[in-house]
């Protein structure tokens, strides 16, 4: 099962994934999986609660605001091929580039 998860950016939508399109505002599904920075994709062996792969979806960032025209690397796709193929994931994360995700732990309680 896919999600696209808004970091409580009001990232948009992305054709075919409305029906898996979730908000978290609060932040609760970012600090459990670790995620700092928007996009990055992570693979979640959900019945283990184990994470398999996190960081970047593809090598076409290459910093904030620098992106090449077409990837070369397509780190999800392997690391989903390699598990449906071997049952395991063998690069387990990269590095992500993109917008930090705000920090949900330092907003002031109403």
């Amino acid at each position: 099962m896919f999600c696209l998860l808004d970091p409580g950016t009001g990232s948009k939508t992305i054709r075919g994934m409305e029906s898996c399109y979730f908000n978290d505002h609060t932040g609760i599904i970012c600090r459990r999986y670790n995620i700092s920075v928007y996009p990055q994709a992570v693979l979640v062996d959900c019945p283990a609660r184990k994470m398999l792969y996190q960081g970047k979806i593809d090598d076409r960032a290459i910093s904030l605001g620098v992106v090449k025209e077409a990837a070369q690397q397509h780190y999800l796709k392997d690391a989903i091929e390699q598990l449906l193929k071997t049952g395991q994931v063998s690069v387990k994360n990269t590095q992500a580039v993109g917008c930090f995700v705000q920090d949900f732990s330092s907003e002031p309680k109403l």
